[in-house]
């Protein structure tokens, strides 16, 4: 019979070396971890410091950009890149210089940082000077290539760097496999061997093995098998309880790592910059960190036990029970201010949540941030579509008013040595007084920002009484200069009637918004003077009034339409050709603006040229066709209608021709449409053209109407007059004077084009019946200019 104790030296050798294998294993394992952990640290300074080099390059790309684009166009909107990355750089490059602080490194931050601060004044001095010079040019590129350089390097070091680290962090890597994958194998085999061995000692205590079995599977790892019986038995029951002791000793390390664990839990509940909380299933507070406690104003020892009680809350968290999913992003107002809250369920091995997590941040900077720029927007828009000088300053002052919340704005604009109000909003009479006419000079603070090209902000009733004693009476307001290019154009005045103080997002937006108003009040000064040269050359093309005609009420109209600065090309025109005989003309000249302007004046001449020589109404036509083809201008062409009228009796005798015009209507007294087949061909297109004669009566009570395609086409696409139809609209027009007649036609076609006239309409009203002429000067307009 074997002695037991060989068998029992090779058991406790066996377990022995399990014993070692495991620590020394389990030591190196920690070893490489702890290697990786201090590795990690320097890779993640390597990748901070190529991050800040990164946006270093990104800021001085965008400041080239900009300053170029600024320098190209003169835009300052274009500056804003600019603007942006000259604040940027230097806290970029300070960043990189806190991350790295390496020997090799050191100085190439010192050069970064000093060719930064050269290359930044060197584009403030450029932009100041607006020197757009080839020798600045390269100047400033030899700069930017030096700057890009150094950052090439630092870069190219970093990356060297951080390729160094990722090989060591490999190599720790391997390392840890390499042991971990020895010693399991080691550990294998050992277990084998023992396994080997106990198979053949350990047959008879079957039942004992099994009740020690069922202990450490419910974990007591304190129980033990008898070590009596066979020297197998005995060996067998030792290395069981050895095993037993080591799973116990295991536990024990298993729960000293949790405790750690928690312990690190702990510390990130406590530090983190975010709101953290959980709460049981009946909604009270189990656990709130620092930072929640101070956005709720409570300590957080104050929140244990209590319910939320916050309804958007409560309904978040009673759906994360009810679900199981979380809610995210939610956003909570808590007395104005916002947050935005994410719910999480915490599960401990079932389906339900046993309680639920809250993680909440402020988000009220940058909601305010998304705000400003909406309404920045918004203010854009609107004063992109404002037209007049009026338009743009009543929309600045019911934009900033809105924007600020303030009691009331103004817009004054300079007039010289002085400010005129513009537009006002929620100001009182008396202010409405001071603010009517400001002189520069005065001590006011519209003049003085005016004066010094800079805001005046003042924030108190005893800021206000020191600095401005008149306006004692007003707590605080905010006066920004309206600068362009060039001087200021105005100053924009927002009123408070509580002290205020605008932060730092509140006053870029109200930079940004008196930015737009002073482009937009650039822009409508300029097409207010344009329009004013467009309506007197308009006015200059027509007659400057219709001659009196005994028997004839004769009335003209012309309405330019839409809003614009061209020059339309409808016109009209009547003079006394001889003694009792009269000639009225319409037309239409293709296109708008000093061309179509240079060939009415053209057509008007020669019409009363063609007829004053006492030549047909075709005739008139033909000269006037030959005269446009003189000019030898290709695309240009016209339509027109020219009528000689002749006193007979108690009527007119009517002569008219027409060159591709839409023909002219005669109603009778009784409103009937008498037929007038006057055709033809436009003019200024054939040497030839195809115009005849129409002759007719305008007899007493009679209504003769000449128009062009404004007033068929006012209405369309959905609809295009015919004749017949123009003669429905003269009856439905007509009155007891040809003005009030020809207005109304003009207000036909507004209606037609939905309120508005989209093209030039003009009409020529001859009603017969009166037995002294009626018409005066005064009464041929233009309109719509």
């Amino acid at each position: 019979m074997r002695r037991p104790w060989g068998l029992r030296v090779r058991v406790l050798a066996a377990g022995g070396l399990i014993a070692v294998v495991s620590a020394i294993t389990f030591a190196l394992l920690l070893n490489a971890l702890h290697e990786q952990q201090r590795a990690a640290g320097p890779a993640r300074e390597v990748t901070d410091a190529r991050n800040a080099i990164a946006s270093a390059q990104r800021l001085t790309r965008d400041m080239q950009r900009g300053v170029r684009g600024y320098l190209l166009t003169g835009d300052e909107s274009l500056r804003t890149p600019f603007d942006l990355a000259r604040r940027e750089l230097p806290y970029q490059i300070e960043a990189l210089a806190a991350v790295r602080d390496d020997t090799e490194q050191r100085p190439r931050i010192d050069l970064l940082r000093r060719q930064a601060e050269t290359y930044t004044a060197s584009l403030d001095s450029i932009v100041a000077r607006m020197d757009r010079s080839r020798e600045t040019a390269l100047d400033e590129r030899l700069d930017f290539d030096e700057l890009r350089l150094t950052l090439i390097q630092l870069d190219r070091y970093e990356r060297r760097e951080l390729m160094r680290r990722r090989e060591v962090t490999a190599d720790l890597r391997r390392q840890a496999i390499v042991t971990a994958s020895g010693g399991l194998a080691v550990l294998l085999a050992l277990i084998a061997l023992i396994s080997y061995g106990a198979v053949r000692s350990v047959v008879i205590p079957v039942g004992r093995l099994q009740t020690f079995a069922r202990e450490l599977g419910a974990r007591r790892y304190g129980a033990r098998l008898p070590e009596s019986g066979p020297p197998e038995t005995i060996e067998l029951a030792q290395a069981f309880n050895a095993t037993a002791t080591n799973l116990a000793a295991s536990e024990a390390e298993l729960r000293r790592i949790g405790e750690r664990y928690l312990a690190e839990l702990d510390a990130v509940f406590g530090e983190a910059p975010l709101g953290l909380a959980f709460v049981d299933r009946d909604l009270r507070y189990l656990r709130v960190n620092d930072a929640l406690a101070r956005m709720n104003g409570r300590a957080a020892a104050d929140h244990i036990g209590r319910r939320v009680q916050h309804p958007d809350a409560v309904a978040a968290l009673e759906r994360v029970l009810a679900t199981g999913q979380p809610v995210l992003d939610i956003e909570i107002a808590v007395d104005g201010h916002r947050f935005e809250a994410s719910y999480f369920p915490v599960l401990a091995g079932g389906e339900e949540p046993v309680a639920v997590g809250a993680a909440v941040s402020d988000v009220e900077a940058r909601r305010q941030a998304e705000d400003a720029r909406q309404r920045l927007q918004h203010a854009t828009a609107t004063l992109a579509a404002a037209v007049t000088v009026t338009d743009v300053a009543e929309t600045a002052v019911a934009e900033a008013r809105a924007a600020f919340d303030s009691d009331g704005a103004a817009l004054l604009l300079v007039r010289g040595e002085w400010l005129e109000l513009a537009a006002i909003d929620g100001l009182n009479a008396s202010k409405h007084g001071r603010l009517a006419q400001v002189a520069l000079g005065a001590r006011r603070p519209t003049a003085e920002s005016v004066r010094t090209g800079r805001p005046v902000h003042v924030r108190t009733p005893e800021e206000m009484a020191e600095r401005f004693p008149e306006l004692a009476d007003v707590p605080a307001l905010v006066a920004f200069p309206l600068v362009t290019a060039g001087d200021p154009l105005g100053v924009l005045l927002i009123d408070f009637t509580r002290p205020r103080t605008l932060e730092a997002g509140e006053h870029d937006l109200l930079a940004a918004l008196a930015t737009q108003c002073a482009i937009a009040l650039a822009r409508a000064q300029l097409y207010e003077r344009e329009r004013d040269v467009a309506q007197t050359l308009q006015a200059s093309l027509l007659p400057r009034g219709l001659p009196s005609i005994p028997g004839l009420d004769l009335a003209a109209e012309l309405n330019a339409g839409t809003i614009g600065l061209d020059v339309g090309g409808d016109f009209y025109d009547a003079f006394t050709i001889a003694p009792d005989v009269w000639g009225i003309a319409i037309g239409d000249v293709c296109g708008k603006g000093v061309d179509a302007a240079a060939l009415t004046a053209l057509a008007r001449h020669t019409v009363r040229a063609a007829a004053v020589e006492g030549a047909a109404p075709s005739h008139v036509l033909r000269a006037l066709n030959r005269a446009v083809l003189a000019e030898g201008r290709p695309g240009q062409f016209l339509t027109a209608v020219f009528a000689r009228l002749i006193a007979h009796g108690d009527g007119f005798a009517v002569t008219l021709a027409c060159g591709g015009h839409p023909p002219p209507v005669l109603l009778d007294p009784d409103g009937n449409l008498r037929a007038l087949e006057c055709t033809g061909t436009l003019l200024g297109v054939l040497e030839d053209p195809r115009v005849h004669d129409v002759e007719t009566r305008l007899a007493p009570g009679d209504t003769l109407l000449l128009y062009t395609d404004g007033l068929t086409e006012a209405g369309a696409p959905a609809r295009t007059l015919s004749t017949e139809d123009v003669g429905d609209l003269l009856r439905a027009a007509r009155a007891s004077h040809a003005r009030e007649t020809a207005l109304n036609c003009l207000a036909a076609a507004a209606q037609a084009g939905g309120g508005a006239v989209r093209d030039d309409v003009a009409v020529l009203v001859a009603q017969a019946g009166s037995t002294a002429g009626r018409t005066a000067p005064s009464e041929s307009s233009t309109r719509g200019q």
